[in-house]
């Protein structure tokens, strides 16, 4: 156990070798109770400047990419941009569930979850597409079971809640118990679960919009970074 003195002497150490954009970026993600910060991990590394000083510039780095504050990815739909086509939509929604998973492969201690956010406003006949829909809960309860935390379903408009009461029956309860209907009036029921630069602007955040493709193509050659992390999912 270190004397009192040598533990303040690596708690300054800590503050030098860290930016002060570290601190920033924490604010700015979302980071609660930051007093005490640098004890707390100089304790977890066993004292160590070095690893303690990488590993918090790290987590900063964690802090203001696509992620809810438990790590989950968040994958973002726009349905009025959705084109119907059970099986091309099929296809897309594998890859962009797939994408997911990876980008919470690059997250230490991920617990394989995503958290999920469609987009339904401006929904119009020429975007209702029952059988996605029925695919999407297919997918999730027999194909990727237990992969999601939450899914909010933003800004429904009414003709959807009829679509609702004839997918519902198709819905395990334990799926069911994970969706959270949101209105465009109550955003911030939903962007208190994001940091602020984990969702675009128009959702309350300062976030920038990466479409899964872009995404994808940063995972399979190599230039993805936690900071170029997924905001949206924008088909």
């Amino acid at each position: 156990m270190l004397d009192a003195d040598t533990q303040l002497q690596r708690i300054n150490e800590l503050k030098n070798k860290t930016s002060h954009q570290v601190l920033l970026s924490l604010k700015d993600g979302g980071e609660k109770h930051l007093e005490g910060i640098y004890e707390r991990w100089l304790k977890a590394r066993n004292w160590n400047v070095d690893h303690a000083a990488r590993d918090l510039t790290n987590h900063s780095a964690w802090r203001k990419t696509g992620y809810d504050f438990q790590g989950h990815p968040i994958m973002l739909v726009i349905i009025r941009k959705h084109i119907p086509s059970e099986s091309q939509s099929k296809r897309y929604i594998v890859y962009t569930m797939d994408t997911a998973f990876e980008l919470g492969t690059r997250i230490p201690n991920w617990d394989g979850k995503l958290a999920g956010i469609f987009d339904l406003r401006g929904l119009t006949m020429a975007n209702f597409d029952l059988e996605t829909i029925k695919a999407v809960f297919d997918l999730l309860q027999n194909h990727y079971p237990e992969r999601l935390d939450r899914l909010y379903i933003y800004g429904a408009p009414f003709i959807f809640h009829g679509m609702w009461r004839l997918i519902q029956p198709f819905v395990d309860p334990i799926t069911r118990a994970k969706i959270r209907f949101v209105g465009v009036k109550e955003l911030q029921v939903m962007t208190k679960d994001f940091p602020p630069k984990a969702l675009p602007p128009e959702y309350g955040g300062s976030g920038m919009w990466i479409p899964v493709e872009g995404l994808r193509k940063q995972l399979e050659d190599g230039s993805f970074t936690v900071d170029s992390a997924v905001r949206s999912n924008n088909r």
